[in-house]
């Protein structure tokens, strides 16, 4: 395997990191940026987007419940309960009540080109999901996203969810459970130092 060396794209106060899941050491790299990121923070919440009835779709509901087992607290979106466009509205609503400055941390399965797939990609801002909302447009979601690549893009041949039904379960799993250990570090490491008290 390959060692885990940091590879990155900086614009202005933007990164943008890019790893492929079965670099050696990758999830404690990544937990080492995500600390850096999360340290000064209040309030994080996870927000684990898509379904469990489509292989590729269901990434999300399963770090939100891996993180649940773990005992991690503030996780929106397991495969008991999934977080997706049609009941986004209502659980950001939910989030911004409950907490009064949440800095979110979106986490989502995505499709992109094929020297890609496979990749684990953690940049800041939020994360438009691949389909519209109720009222036709794309919607940002989040401060942070933490995304799986689950397969290539083929939009002149199949529509997104074509996509993410063709995928590989295996390699879904793979990536979910790298993300986990990710954010399962890099909150014990907060916790430690005091700086978290999500479990």
């Amino acid at each position: 395997m390959e060692k885990f060396k940091q590879v990155s794209k900086m614009k202005g106060n933007g990164f943008y990191f890019s790893y492929n899941v079965d670099k050696e050491n990758i999830e404690y790299g990544i937990s080492k940026i995500l600390f850096q990121i999360l340290k000064n923070k209040k309030d994080i919440v996870i927000v684990s987007l898509g379904v469990d009835t489509v292989i590729g779709d269901c990434l999300g509901p399963l770090v939100g419940s891996m993180l649940k087992r773990n005992g991690i607290k503030n996780v929106y979106g397991t495969l008991d309960k999934t977080v997706n466009m049609s009941n986004i509205s209502k659980i950001l609503n939910e989030i911004h009540e409950k907490f009064n400055e949440p800095y979110i941390l979106v986490v989502d399965a995505a499709i992109s080109s094929e020297d890609n797939v496979n990749n684990i990609i953690l940049k800041n801002g939020g994360f438009e999901p691949g389909i519209k909302s109720n009222n036709g447009k794309r919607v940002s979601i989040g401060d942070l996203s933490l995304v799986g690549v689950v397969w290539r893009e083929d939009y002149k041949r199949y529509n997104l969810l074509t996509l993410l039904e063709q995928c590989d379960f295996e390699d879904v799993l793979r990536l979910a459970r790298a993300i986990s250990k990710i954010l399962i570090l890099t909150f014990l490491r907060l916790k430690k130092e005091g700086l978290y008290y999500g479990f």
